[in-house]
């Protein structure tokens, strides 16, 4: 997730820019991580159809390679959840804008993505969160403790990515800025977060960034 310097500088670009496509690179000070780079920060707004304006963020730090991303909505939202069944091949072109304050849930693949320290923003689709899914599950090879579970995890999920698996999308943010977005329209159950949905999941902000059950 952003560090609080780099929201604070956004929001003070927001006001001087009036969201007029800002793009540029700007300076944090000194890496909150290695206390001797200097952390900079990467913007560039972005228009998604079906969901409005966002600025994409990315910082790094030269010096220790720091690199995260994240995103930003232009435009007021409320939090909310969003519920796609992927039954075929083409669903898997679901847009995924997935913030570092989004939660994912896929049920029938025991996968959840928590916000913590490493999440991150992107907008992807839904091959796409597979494939990342796929990519942070493979790190744990070699684990003697979780390999037999792995690899059928693993076999299972390659079978969701290739289109053979049906299986359930499930996105919620308290924040508003995480989505699945479908050209059909109905495919994408969306409802507004209750008061106290979200205020749960404010509270669950810092977690894990990844696991599967």
């Amino acid at each position: 997730m952003l560090p609080a310097c780099a929201y604070l500088l956004l929001g003070g670009l927001n006001l001087l820019t009036g969201y007029s496509k800002p793009a540029g690179e700007a300076a944090l000070g000194l890496c909150p991580f290695c206390r001797r780079g200097e952390l900079r920060l990467s913007y560039a707004e972005e228009e998604v159809v079906g969901f409005g304006k966002l600025l994409l963020l990315v910082y790094k730090c030269e010096n220790c390679g720091y690199r995260a991303s994240d995103l930003m909505p232009l435009e007021a939202r409320e939090p909310a959840s969003y519920k796609v069944r992927i039954e075929e091949v083409k669903d898997l072109n679901i847009k995924v804008v997935k913030a570092s304050s989004g939660f994912v849930e896929i049920p029938e693949l025991g996968v959840e993505i928590k916000p913590g320290p490493a999440s991150e923003g992107y907008v992807t689709n839904v091959e796409g969160l597979l494939a990342r899914i796929e990519e942070a599950a493979s790190t744990l090879k070699g684990d003697r403790g979780v390999e037999g579970n792995l690899k059928v995890f693993l076999e299972t999920l390659r079978k969701a990515i290739n289109g053979v698996k049906v299986f359930t999308v499930i996105v919620r943010d308290p924040l508003g800025i995480s989505a699945l977005i479908s050209e059909v329209p109905g495919k994408v159950e969306r409802r507004p977060l209750s008061r106290e949905e979200a205020e749960r999941l404010r509270r669950q902000l810092v977690g894990v960034a990844f696991e599967y059950k």
